[in-house]
């Protein structure tokens, strides 16, 4: 049965100290994406979301973060010191209970994220945010092509419109002529073929549940990034331990395969990532350590 799509997507960055990974440079881990969920679910999710804040008894309008500090003077101005601190605390539990409540077939919530690792040589800026973006679009370019799906929309936070003319030109070129800027061909064809709204809307993680669910993936996912890197500290590993496989069934794949579908790095970044497959696998090995009846 055909359904209408939506594609939920947001970005986030994390900077690596020089000579971390045993190089001279300074690099960035950049993560790009979100979710897709049918259209007729979004109100089931925004009830999900809606049930885990009056646990907390957070005000259905504030939003969330995977970083609630990134909101501390929204939170300090709505609930006061005292209860915006009781939050921070218990942010690991919050965490936890949203993936849970997101990851549950009823929602039908595919989670498709892009990442890369890049020195941070100006004149090769550019091809940081386009390289994630335009990974993360030939997949959905693949969804429209495979998938029983009636049409569909593309949703980013409005914090990706600092580089909205690079990503719009990535789109616009994938739109109408099956490729990206680079000239490398989607397999899924020209997009403009299936019925995707033919340009980017963009929501503030402010106001959007579903862009404050996409932030809180892309957080999870640029601390796993960061584990597999080596770029990171033992409260980086227990995050990613507790939270990571809570939604690993949930990502995009094909004959059981995460990497290169739903979590996508470009072959030529994995030498940054050595460890990204075992600590992968590492992760399914915990999700079925935690299932029911394992």
């Amino acid at each position: 049965m055909a359904t209408k799509q939506v594609y939920y997507a947001d970005e986030t960055e994390h900077g690596v100290k020089a000579g971390t990974l045993g190089i001279n440079l300074t690099n960035k881990i950049f993560v790009f994406g979100g979710f897709s969920i049918p259209y007729d679910n979004i109100l089931l999710l925004k009830e999900k979301v809606r049930k885990v804040k009056f646990k907390y008894a957070i005000p259905e309008e504030l939003p969330l973060k995977w970083n609630i500090k990134d909101l501390k003077s929204i939170y300090l101005k709505s609930v006061g010191v005292l209860k915006y601190n009781e939050i921070v605390q218990k942010s690991d539990e919050i965490r936890i209970d949203v993936l849970k409540e997101i990851a549950k077939p009823e929602l039908d919530l595919k989670i498709l994220v892009s990442c890369s690792h890049k020195d941070l040589v100006p004149k090769k800026e550019r091809n940081f945010h386009t390289e994630c973006f335009s990974n993360y679009l030939q997949r959905v370019g693949l969804d429209l092509k495979y998938a029983p799906i009636e049409d569909a929309l593309v949703i980013i936070d409005t914090q990706a419109k600092e580089n909205e003319c690079v990503i719009a030109d990535e789109f616009t070129t994938a739109y109408y002529h099956g490729k990206d800027t680079c000239g490398n061909v989607y397999k899924s064809g020209n997009l403009s073929q299936y019925n995707i709204f033919p340009s980017l809307l963009f929501a503030s993680d402010l106001h959007s549940c579903e862009i404050q669910i996409a932030d809180i993936l892309v957080g999870l996912v640029k601390e796993f990034m960061k584990w597999v890197s080596g770029s990171y500290n033992p409260r980086t590993e227990e995050l990613v331990k507790k939270c990571f496989p809570l939604i690993i069934h949930n990502f995009r794949t094909y004959q059981g395969r995460i990497f290169g579908y739903g979590l996508i790095v470009p072959k030529s970044r994995l030498p940054r990532f050595p460890k990204f497959i075992s600590k992968l696998n590492e992760i399914k090995a915990l999700a079925r350590t935690n299932e029911p009846n394992s």
